[in-house]
């Protein structure tokens, strides 16, 4: 099976729009922290986290990066 990605992470951030509607699954799922960092590494702000059926740590750093200005992710 090849197992070569679709595209690069900051490729995938890069196509997500600010104020984009974003599912976000429970930690016990596993959850994309890498794509989250990216996410965060972009700046992506307004993003309306629907989370299935409860959220954890990703929906906490997306939503908490939306209400401040990081640096340095």
């Amino acid at each position: 099976m090849n197992r070569q990605p679709l595209c690069e992470l900051a490729d995938w951030a890069a196509a997500v729009p600010d104020g984009a509607k974003f599912v976000v699954p429970s930690d016990n799922c596993g959850v994309a922290m890498a794509a989250t960092r990216e996410l965060m590494r972009r700046g992506v702000r307004g993003l309306h986290l629907v989370c299935v059926p409860t959220s954890g740590l990703q929906a906490e750093f997306l939503d908490g990066f939306a209400q401040r200005d990081f640096h340095g992710v």
